[in-house]
């Protein structure tokens, strides 16, 4: 009689989706002695068993001596696949669902993208052979190597917990970022609606940015705002101001009824200044990209010599 070895798989849920990844990977490795494998299923409870029949194992065995290796090597590639294509999807809705409370459900599908995303960015970063996919087969290579018993759902949990983990990291990081993102439209909406139903201080303002970083407030005729405007702002002097967030609370503060930036949206670090002054301002906001007014303020000062030289 030939030698026979068994390999037992089973799973709470989703064995039909291993039988198959199961069959096609050894179709593709073993070639003509995957017809040899034996395949049975079996339920117990609420739990369903795959069992392997590995007929050509062992010295005296037909077939490749080193078949046997290489169908625990095919069925780990094959749970591997099933793991990472397939259940790593519903790993991650279900990390989300513990934030229902926090998330809408467009939220969540946006969560679930986003962490998507982040998981691939970090398997690129770390390199081909290196990624979460190979890792995971790799662990269950090395398991099967060893043991003729496979619960995949504990395998999950205790020999790829670093694994699962990284999964709640992208989950976490997916949501802390959504809920940022949600205090920074709600702190807009309020400074938008703030803007809208006070009355203006000023008519109209125009913004430069000098050489030394501040910008510099200007009536419609180009000249200096009048130092009272902007009293009891910290960071304001005068008609200059220090910083993108005192600009933001400066313009809120004037709420004037027309407003125009001078070449500011050349400057990549005002990106999230200016993405918050244009939609408190809306239809109220127009943006120079080069006039007079931009080349007399942005000029630098003209060197004084001193008497003598």
């Amino acid at each position: 009689m030939r030698p026979v070895e068994t390999i037992a798989i089973g799973a709470k849920h989703g064995l039909e989706e291993i039988r198959r990844a199961v069959e096609a990977r050894l179709r593709a490795d073993l070639k003509e002695l995957a017809d040899t494998v034996e395949i049975v299923e079996v339920a117990r409870g609420s739990w369903r068993f795959l069992g392997l029949r590995l007929p050509f194992s062992g010295p005296g065995a037909e077939g490749r001596p080193e078949a046997a290796k290489a169908a625990r090597r095919s069925v780990a590639d094959a749970v591997g696949d099933v793991i990472f294509r397939r259940w790593e999807p519903r790993l991650i809705r279900r990390l989300l669902r513990l934030y229902e409370a926090d998330l809408t459900p467009a939220e969540r599908r946006r969560a679930y993208r986003r962490a998507r995303g982040r998981l691939v960015e970090r398997d690129l970063a770390r390199g081909p052979g290196i990624s979460r996919a190979a890792g995971v087969k790799a662990r269950l290579e090395e398991y099967l190597a060893g043991s003729n018993h496979l619960i995949v759902d504990g395998f999950l949990t205790f020999r790829l917990k670093d694994y699962l983990a990284e999964l709640e990291e992208a989950v976490d990081e997916a949501v802390d970022e959504l809920l940022l993102e949600r205090e920074y439209e709600e702190f807009v909406e309020l400074l938008r609606h703030f803007v809208e139903t006070r009355p203006p201080k000023v008519d109209f303002v125009h913004v430069t940015r000098l050489p030394d970083g501040r910008f510099r407030l200007l009536d419609d005729r180009g000249r200096p705002l009048a130092p009272g405007f902007l009293v009891g702002l910290e960071g304001a002097r005068g008609s200059d101001v220090a910083g993108e967030d005192v600009l933001v609370s400066a313009l809120v503060l004037l709420a004037p009824r027309s407003l125009r930036l001078h070449r500011l949206a050349e400057l990549p670090e005002l990106a999230d200044a200016l993405d918050a002054i244009r939609r408190v301002f809306g239809t109220r906001l127009g943006e120079c990209a080069g006039c007079p007014l931009c080349a007399e303020v942005a000029a630098p000062a003209p060197l004084r010599r001193e008497p003598g030289r």
